[in-house]
């Protein structure tokens, strides 16, 4: 039954994976044992238009092993994607 009810939500993430239509950054840490290469080439197949960053020096805690990659990532992914919307 558990696998039954895992299976039918994998389904349904992978169907709202596949209508995402907001900007998506998916960030790895470079030495990552959680998301693997090819996980990350998965994902990118379900959300074509999602920009990718392979943290170098990383594990899956990105931010607490390289902080301030982390945040500039960001912030240009959002610079990039919000641009007409940042008032300085």
């Amino acid at each position: 039954m558990q696998a039954m009810v895992r299976s039918k939500m994998g389904q349904a993430s992978l169907a709202l994976q596949r209508q995402l239509s907001l900007p998506v950054h998916l960030v790895r840490g470079g030495s990552s044992d959680l998301v693997s290469p090819e996980a990350v080439e998965h994902f990118r197949k379900l959300v074509p238009h999602a920009a990718y960053s392979d943290i170098a020096g990383a594990t899956h805690m990105v931010v607490g092993d390289q902080n301030d990659e982390f945040g500039a990532t960001i912030v240009d992914f959002l610079i990039g994607t919000h641009a007409g919307n940042i008032s300085r």
